[in-house]
């Protein structure tokens, strides 16, 4: 749980996340935790020992990113001119 609350903690802090999204950032981190090699088991996945075998590359990787800022566009009919093209949209 140590390894996962600190993932945690670290993915709310660097997006500034807000509080209600903690379920969805204890998911993600135990995602990332599944998917990534370990000393433990031979530089491999807990998923690759679950399977007993090497996952291809495709199988492992992430797909999505999680917590990531994006900015939504403001049209020129809804802007005063030098206004910011987008803004922060979390």
């Amino acid at each position: 749980m140590q390894t996962i609350g600190v993932c945690i903690r670290c993915m709310m802090l660097q997006s500034n996340a807000s509080a209600s999204v903690i379920p969805y950032a204890l998911v993600y981190a135990n995602v990332i935790q599944n998917h990534s090699p370990t000393k433990a088991n031979n530089g491999r996945t807990p998923l690759e020992k679950q399977a007993g075998m090497r996952l291809p590359p495709k199988d492992r990787l992430m797909r999505s990113v999680m917590f990531c800022l994006f900015y939504v566009h403001v049209y020129d009919q809804q802007r005063v001119k030098h206004d910011p093209r987008g803004i922060l949209s979390i």
